[in-house]
This record gives C-alpha cells, sequence and structure tokens, in this order.
C-alpha cells in the first residue's frame, strides 16, 4: 500500500505530535519538575546556611558576653559572688552619693536542676533623688551579673531632696558540679 503525499504528511505530522506528547510526558515534565525541585531545595538549604551563620555569630558574640560577665564576677562560689555583690553596692553607692544604712545579704537555696544560684541583697539607703537615679543607672548598666530587683522610696519631709531607699538586687553564681558526673555538688550551706 502506497501513501498519498498528503497522508504521508498526515501520519508525520501525527507521528510528531504523538512524539512531542510522550516526550513532554516522559522527559520535559519530570525534568522540568526535577529542576524546579532542585532549585526549590537549593534555596531552602541557602536559607539555612544563613540563619546557622548567624546562629554562630550570634553564639561567638554571646559567648562574649558570658565571659565577660563571667569575669566581672560569675563564679562558682556563692561566697566570693556575695562578697563581689557587696563591694559593687559599696562601689556603687560611693559613687552616687547614697549612703548605706543597712546591708542584708540572703542566700537562695539552689534547686537540684538548677545551673545557677541566687544571692540576694536587701538594701536602706539615705541620699537626694540624683544619687538614688545615679546608683540605679550604673547598676543597670553593669557589666556584673546584678538584677535591680525592686525599689522603694519614701520621704519623711516633702521639703528636703532626701529621700530613704529600699532596694533588693540578686545575682547569680554557677552551682559548683562535680566534673565526674556532671550533678550538681551539694555544699551543704546554700
Amino acid at each position: 500500500m502506497s501513501l498519498s503525499q498528503r497522508e504521508r504528511w498526515i501520519v508525520i505530522v501525527t507521528l510528531i505530535v504523538v512524539g512531542l506528547f510522550f516526550g513532554d510526558r516522559w522527559v520535559f515534565s519530570p525534568v522540568w519538575d526535577r529542576y524546579t525541585q532542585d532549585t526549590d531545595r537549593a534555596a531552602e538549604l541557602q536559607e539555612r546556611v544563613f540563619k546557622t551563620q548567624g546562629l554562630l555569630q550570634r553564639r561567638q558574640k554571646i559567648q562574649s558576653l558570658w565571659d565577660a560577665r563571667e569575669k566581672a564576677g560569675l563564679t562558682g562560689d556563692v561566697s566570693r559572688a556575695e562578697g563581689a555583690l557587696l563591694n559593687r553596692i559599696e562601689h556603687w553607692a560611693g559613687g552616687a552619693g547614697l549612703a548605706v544604712t543597712s546591708m542584708k545579704p540572703e542566700r537562695e537555696q539552689a534547686r537540684k536542676s538548677d545551673t545557677l544560684s541566687k544571692v540576694r541583697c536587701r538594701l536602706s539607703m539615705v541620699g537626694g533623688m540624683e544619687a538614688v537615679t545615679r546608683f540605679c543607672f550604673d547598676v543597670e548598666t553593669s557589666d556584673f551579673p546584678v538584677m535591680l530587683e525592686s525599689v522603694q522610696m519614701s520621704s519623711s519631709d516633702p521639703k528636703k531632696d532626701a529621700v530613704t531607699v529600699q532596694f533588693v538586687l540578686t545575682t547569680v553564681c554557677l552551682v559548683p558540679t562535680d566534673q565526674s558526673s556532671g550533678k550538681v555538688a551539694s555544699t551543704g550551706s546554700r
């Protein structure tokens, strides 16, 4: 059977269309899908790399801050932390011009799961409002690991600038750990 010129062209065009259809179904579409999946995955991985780099930079910054705090007074000895807090309080009060009338340190018992132990100091001071402001500023901007928990002020004479101020300051110290087991060591004095 011989095909006419016209029938040949119809067969050729039909075979090309069928070939394109199957080529698209089995070759072009899977390749395109794989390409889009790969580009999406590459973008996701690139984003994860940027986040990881940010975390590493943040870790370095936080580690340097931690080292500075540790150097400034974060110790593993409660007595040293208490002494450092009392020395800092005297330094800040003297620099601000406040007279310390009472200073009572308190140690808080650390739980077994804690890695930090707290030392609180209840203070009573007398001075002017400017001195109180200076003291609070010095405490809040210090490298020493301290937190101003509460402030109470009272004035016996509203005509005078002198006020009586009660502060509660808290610092922390590392709870000593048993090096071999990693468990918190019991010192009994906290």
